[in-house]
């Protein structure tokens, strides 16, 4: 049984080792008035009124201090900084 949980584990962490890079890789920033350098990704929002609402409340919390959007397929894509 110990084994198997060994096993299980070591299995489990080369797996994350393997695809934690491809899993991290964002998509290139988009051109805009924030630092495509220090721009990183959100999330995609089904339109723009949603993706400012979070961009408003990110602002508000203290995670972010500014936004820009980039849209695609009728879908907006929130970039912070």
């Amino acid at each position: 049984m110990l084994k198997k949980l060994i096993a299980t584990a070591a299995f489990a962490g080369a797996s994350f080792a393997i695809m934690a890079p491809t899993a991290s890789a964002a998509p290139a920033a988009p051109e805009s008035n924030v630092s495509a350098a220090a721009a990183h990704f959100a999330g995609v929002y089904p339109n723009a009124n949603a993706a400012r609402k979070a961009c408003n409340d990110g602002i508000n919390q203290g995670r972010w201090r500014g936004c820009s959007y980039e849209f695609k397929q009728g879908q907006t894509l929130l970039w912070v900084v």
